[in-house]
C-alpha cells in the first residue's frame, strides 16, 4: 500500500506541479498583454494628444484665413470705390476737355476765317515780294526773341503770321519768318 500511496502522491505533486506551471504561464501571458495594453494606451494618448495640437493648430490657421480674406474683401472694396472715383473724375474731365476742344475749334475757325479774308484782301504783288522762311517754336520762346535770331522785329512777325495774341505762342508752332 504504501506504494500505491507514493504512486498517489507523486501523481498528485505531478498535477500539482502542471497546474502551477499552467498558473504560472497564464500569469505570464496575462503581465504581457497587460504591459501592451499599457504601451497601446500610453501611444493612444499621444495620438490623442497630438491629435489636440494639430486641431488647435488648424483652428488658429482658420481664424488667420478669416482674417486675411476680410482684410482682402476690405482692400478690394476701397479698390472698387477709388477707380470708381476715377473714372468719375476722367469722365467729368473728358467732358471739359470736349467742351474746351470745342471752343477752342470755334475760336480757331472763326481766326482762320478772318485771317483768309485779310489774306484775300492784300494784294498778290505785295505777298510775292516777300521772301519768307519757316521757324518752329521751342519751349520758351518768345516772338521778340525769335525776332532777335533773325534780326527783324517782332510787329514784322505778327504781320506775316496774323497774329491776334502775340503772347498765345505754344512749343512746335511754325511761324513764317519775314526777310525785312
Amino acid at each position: 500500500m504504501k506504494t500505491t500511496q507514493y504512486i498517489l502522491i507523486f501523481i498528485l505533486f505531478l498535477l500539482t506541479l502542471t497546474s502551477c506551471t499552467t498558473v504560472d504561464t497564464s500569469t505570464r501571458t496575462t503581465r504581457k498583454t497587460a504591459y501592451e495594453q499599457q504601451e497601446l494606451m500610453s501611444r493612444l494618448t499621444e495620438l490623442e494628444n497630438s491629435l489636440k495640437e494639430i486641431n488647435v493648430i488648424l483652428q488658429n490657421y482658420n481664424k488667420n484665413l478669416d482674417v486675411i480674406e476680410e482684410r482682402q474683401k476690405n482692400a478690394l472694396s476701397e479698390l472698387e470705390q477709388k477707380i470708381r472715383k476715377l473714372e468719375e473724375k476722367l469722365s467729368a474731365m473728358e467732358n471739359s476737355h470736349l467742351i474746351h476742344q470745342e471752343e477752342l475749334l470755334k475760336k480757331v475757325s472763326a481766326l482762320l476765317a478772318e485771317r483768309l479774308g485779310s489774306l484775300e484782301s492784300r494784294s498778290s504783288s505785295s505777298v510775292s515780294s516777300t521772301r519768307k522762311r519757316e521757324h518752329t517754336v521751342k519751349p520758351g520762346e518768345t516772338l521778340h526773341s525769335i525776332a532777335n535770331t533773325y534780326g527783324i522785329k517782332a510787329d514784322s512777325i505778327i504781320r506775316a503770321n496774323n497774329i491776334s495774341n502775340p503772347n498765345l505762342l505754344k512749343a512746335g508752332q511754325k511761324l513764317l519768318i519775314p526777310e525785312e
